[in-house]
């Protein structure tokens, strides 16, 4: 993944390699998403150099990373005309122009803080969206004491191809990492959830993208890699949990893994980017080591050391950049030393023995999250994806005989296979199921609620229990499982027609009245969203 930023980078910007002029300086502060600055100095560069294509091309990309990419093609256009051998000329027209294609069909939606971008075919998540990211806003950026007066630009990709091409992520990247957003060119992107099988936690994803939004600002992209990520997922979840909880039980099962087993990842393998490292297992530890970091430095140094430690990086942006990375890297020890009184290799032993002090308990039989990519017309097989071969038999046992009414059979089926994985987050659900339909609702109960505890990410569970919940009368509980069900695959009609029906129970109409039209519009047809939608206009004045 580095290797191709530094591509992309040796691509945008070929000029900071030599001499320095109004030209090099917009550059530097376009590389460092000081973007009015650059659109300043690109229209002097034009105005005083109108004769050097690289004044035109300055200003092309000052106007892409604003999202004008109308503007931004008419300069670039203007700069490749004048350099017609430059292939790099080319390269960046050709990717604007596709950026340009794949956007088109894109419209605008704000809120105070932010800009949304998405296609109409995703357009239901645009006040969920917008709702996260404005708590986002005022709950995690007092944490890094950095306030954006600009508003920030989110785009949501409507397919794979596009944001593959977008994000210059590759799909076996997307699903070995779960890289389903990124933060680059000043603007935040995510792919749809629609676009995964099994959705995912897309709400997250905005928060996590923003924090890497506000990181590039205050340390103008002059941060390691391992803290940057470290960062935004540690603080991911806070817009919607206010005391962040990193340590999920997948998470700590790979720290102790690696405490036990000496596996741990060195901080430098990760500087080609999560995407560059080789299985999901590794994406998992990685991310667990680098959020146990910031636990490690907000509990040890405090959090406005550490705001100042991220000041500081900025201030020396351009201290070694035009050197060689080693430099780079030189330049980050030493601050790091100077702030926190150790090198980043020794703090990785400190932070080896701070694992040990926390004594964590494993939980085992443990199924890793998919990221795994829709294809039209592929069945995808959920028991291949996240049931281990010994336990999956029973499995497939108890399907059959459920399906078959023999419920009792199935129960034993299943259970014989969560012996083999007794946390497995799908048997449980599975089982769940089973004894809701034998009327056992509060062993039902019981089950979804240890799948989300070893697993808060898997939507189907808040489906289940929401569902239990409102068929037991239990409105409120249900519209909070809805809710969560909801931030990981929204797609889901039965959600929206629920939740509706839920709204409209507790004398909030115009809730309802938005949760029936998304559903109708998933559920075309349906007789019971027709009527209650039909209620509500009776009742309008």
């Amino acid at each position: 993944m580095m290797k191709l930023m530094i591509s992309i980078f040796l691509l945008i910007f070929p000029t900071l390699l030599y001499g320095g002029d109004i030209i090099v300086d917009g550059e530097k502060y376009l590389s460092q998403w000081n973007v009015e600055k650059a659109v300043e100095l690109a229209h002097k560069a034009v105005l005083e150099q109108p004769e050097k294509a690289d004044s035109y091309r300055l200003l092309g990309l000052s106007y892409f990373y604003q999202g004008n990419y109308n503007k931004a093609l008419e300069y670039l256009q203007t700069a490749s005309l004048m350099e017609p051998r430059n292939e790099q000329r080319k390269r960046l027209l050709s990717f604007v122009e596709g950026t340009k294609e794949i956007t088109g069909e894109f419209s605008n939606y704000s809120s105070e803080h932010f800009i949304l971008r998405l296609a109409d075919r995703d357009n239901l998540l645009v006040d969920y969206a917008l709702h996260a990211l404005e708590k986002a806003y005022q709950e995690i950026q007092g944490d890094l004491n950095y306030f954006p007066e600009e508003k920030v630009l989110v785009e949501i990709y409507p397919t794979t191809e596009g944001f593959t091409y977008a994000s210059s992520l590759t799909p076996k990247q997307i699903e070995v990492s779960g890289a389903i957003g990124i933060c680059k060119f000043n603007r935040i992107m995510i792919i749809s959830p629609r676009c995964l099988v099994y959705g995912y936690r897309w709400l997250d994803a905005l928060a996590h993208e923003f924090i890497h939004y506000l990181i590039a600002k205050i340390t103008g992209l002059n941060i390691p890699l391992w803290l940057n990520e470290g960062l935004a997922k540690y603080h991911e979840t806070k817009w919607r949990i206010k005391q962040p909880n990193y340590l999920i039980p997948l998470y700590k099962n790979a720290l102790l893994g690696a405490s036990k087993e000496g596996k741990w990842i060195d901080f430098w393998k990760m500087k080609r980017g999560m995407p560059s490292l080789e299985s999901r297992q590794e994406v998992i530890l990685a991310f667990a080591e680098v959020s146990l970091a910031v636990d490690y430095l907000r509990q040890h140094h405090g959090r406005k050391k550490l705001i100042h430690f991220l000041q500081e990086l900025g201030r020396t942006a351009w201290k070694g950049r035009e050197e060689k990375f080693e430099k780079v890297e030189k330049h980050w020890d030493e601050l790091f030393r100077q702030f926190f009184g150790i090198d980043q290799k020794k703090f990785q032993s400190v932070l080896r023995e701070f694992l040990k002090e926390m004594k964590l308990e494993e939980t085992p039989g443990i199924a890793l999250d998919s990221f795994k990519l829709r294809e039209e017309g592929e069945e995808v097989d959920e028991l291949e994806e996240y049931v281990g071969v010994g336990a999956r038999g029973h499995v497939r046992l108890g399907d059959m005989y459920r399906q078959r009414g023999r419920s009792k059979v199935a129960l034993i089926q299943y259970e014989k296979g969560l012996r083999k994985e007794p946390n497995n987050h799908v048997i449980l659900n599975k089982i769940g199921k089973t004894c809701s339909a034998m009327g056992k609702f509060k062993e039902a109960e019981e089950s979804f609620k240890k799948s989300l505890e070893v697993n808060p990410n898997y939507g189907p569970t808040y489906t289940n229990l929401a569902t239990l919940y409102f068929f037991w009368e239990k409105l409120t509980l249900a519209l909070k499982n809805y809710k969560e069900s909801n931030q990981i695959n929204p797609f889901n009609p039965l959600i929206h027609k629920y939740m509706g029906f839920i709204y409209y129970r507790l004398g909030e109409e115009a809730k309802a009245e938005r949760e029936w039209t998304i559903a109708r519009r998933l559920l075309p047809g349906d007789i019971e969203v027709e009527s209650w939608l039909l209620e509500i206009e009776r009742k309008k004045p």
